[in-house]
C-alpha cells in the first residue's frame, strides 16, 4: 500500500512538474537560438 501511494504521489508530482519543465525548455531554446556568436 505504501509503495502504491508513493508511485501515485510521484505521478502527480511529474504531472505538476511537466508544464514547468516545458516552459523552461522553451525559454532556454529561445535564448539559445536568439544568441548567435557568429553575429557578434
Amino acid at each position: 500500500m505504501v509503495s502504491r501511494d508513493k508511485s501515485v504521489n510521484g505521478y502527480h508530482f511529474v504531472i505538476l512538474l511537466s508544464p514547468v519543465v516545458s516552459f523552461w525548455d522553451c525559454i532556454i531554446r529561445k535564448m539559445r537560438y536568439s544568441y548567435r556568436p557568429e553575429w557578434v
